[in-house]
């Protein structure tokens, strides 16, 4: 659905890097894939879940880049119910019927793409003290273990 969405635009480069000959309009979407420092050099990023929460989210957010994305559906560690819409990434509906118009608005506005980058990228500096994660994670799996043994 976003790709089909997305290639309507020429504003968008996406396309599909799988290797499955099972995709629909294969020939259409198919694109080479663009390492993360490739993707790195675009002013916008879009971090879209699938079947579960959209892998590139953490090192997207902690980018000079501007996230686009529908509102979280999946929570991990990262909190991803804390993100804000138009304070952490550019917000797009589910149905992406959007993006030309978000994508006007924020090329247009220098000022509140580069706060919300900066704003993106305070957020995830909670999440790189590797220490301060793996003392987390401990404590996660304590309370875990007391939960299920009844303590």
């Amino acid at each position: 659905q976003f790709l089909k969405a997305a290639q309507a635009h020429a504003f968008c480069d996406v396309g599909d890097t799988s290797k499955r000959s099972d995709a629909q309009n294969r020939e259409e979407s198919l694109r080479h894939y663009l390492s993360r420092e490739d993707q790195l050099q675009y002013k916008f990023l879009f971090s879209i879940e699938g079947n579960d929460v959209a892998s590139n989210l953490k090192w997207a957010m902690n980018s000079n880049s501007v996230v686009m994305m529908t509102q979280p559906k999946f929570e991990t560690w990262f909190c991803e119910s804390q993100l804000l819409p138009g304070v952490h990434y550019v917000p797009i509906k589910d149905d992406f019927s959007d993006l030309d118009e978000q994508f006007e608005y924020y090329s247009s506005n220098p000022k509140a793409c580069i706060e919300i980058s900066e704003n993106a990228r305070e957020y995830t500096s909670q999440f790189l003290n590797q220490e301060r994660q793996y003392a987390l994670g401990g404590l996660a799996i304590d309370r875990y273990y007391d939960l299920v043994s009844g303590k």
